[in-house]
Order: C-alpha cells, then structure tokens, then sequence
C-alpha cells in the first residue's frame, strides 16, 4: 500500500514546495508578530485571533460570530453586542485593530457611530477611505500599516503579482490594516 500511495504521488509530480511560505511571506509574518508583542494593550483582531494569544494577548470575538448575531433576527441582542463592542475599544483603551483583506471595511462598519454615511454604492477603495475618516475622527486611531503603494505604482506586498502574505491555499485573507491608538 506504501508503495501504491508512493507511486500514485510520482505519477502526479507532487511538489508541497509550492504550498510553502516564500522568505517574503515569512518576514512579513514575523513583522507582524512583532507589532503584536510590542503592544501594550489589548488587541482587536477579528480575524485570525489565534495571533493575538500567540503573543500573549487575549484574542477578541470572531467577526463571523459577531455577523451571525448582527445580522440575526434579534435586533436588541445585536444593538447590546454593538456597545459592548465599543465598550471594549473606549474602555479598555484597546492599542491595536488588525483588519483583513478583503474589504477590510465591514469588520469595522459596526463599530462606527453613523455607518449609515458610508456610501453603499462606493468602490470598496472609496469605502475603505469613508471608514477610515470616520475610524480615526472617533476612535483616535492612526493608521500603523496598510497595503502601500511602491512610486512605480505597483503594491508593495505582492512580488511577481502575487500578494505577499497571502494564504496559498484556503480562505484567501491576510491583514490588510493596523490601526494604532495615537500616544
């Protein structure tokens, strides 16, 4: 049977190196880790919360389960999550939101204070500006790191139009922003 599933392998040219991380994934996936450990507060990432608790910091609720109970049929309950969520930011003076690709700006639609002035048929580019304006005027947030452009116009993580720090396989998300509370 070894044989067979050894054989069967051969016959498909198989190469797992091409599920790897490149050396570029990995510096910026340890750059990351980085400005995590370096944080003094508490951080919202409602993605990938598993990072937060790698660096010793306690991770804050999934944004699935927090869309499930938004998008619910309990406005009330999704009303009480909502200022328990702003709650968490204002109170516990939370140092870090780490937002992901794509359209980073629905993980914090629902923590602004007037959503409904982030226009629905705007590119998600235009969106992403319009929750930014409206992130850093309220939470007194400044942007840490986001996807930046090179001066030839490309973006600077991607490499041989690859985004960089991407998944290769699976759900294709990576964060895409830091937000930082100003000092």
């Amino acid at each position: 049977i070894a044989l067979l599933v050894a054989a069967q392998f051969l016959c498909s040219a198989y190469d797992p190196r091409h599920y790897l991380p490149t050396e570029a994934d990995r510096a910026i996936g340890d750059h990351l880790l980085e400005v995590l450990e370096a944080s003094p507060g508490p951080i919202m990432m409602p993605v990938h919360g598993h990072w937060a608790r790698r660096t010793g910091h306690e991770p804050s609720a999934h944004v699935l389960a927090m869309w499930d109970v938004w998008r619910g049929p309990d406005p009330e309950l999704a009303e009480r999550m909502r200022r328990d969520y702003f709650a968490f930011v204002r109170e516990h003076h939370c140092d870090l939101v780490i937002l992901n690709e794509p359209e980073a700006q629905k993980y914090m639609e629902f923590l602004l204070p007037d959503p409904e002035r982030i226009d629905p048929s705007a590119s998600p580019e235009e969106r992403d500006r319009q929750v930014a304006l409206q992130v850093i005027s309220t939470w007194d947030f400044e942007p840490l790191f986001e996807d930046s452009v090179e001066p030839d116009g490309s973006i600077a993580l991607q490499r041989n139009g690859r985004p960089l720090f991407m998944p290769v396989v699976g759900l294709q998300t990576r964060p895409k922003q830091i937000w930082r509370r100003k000092r």
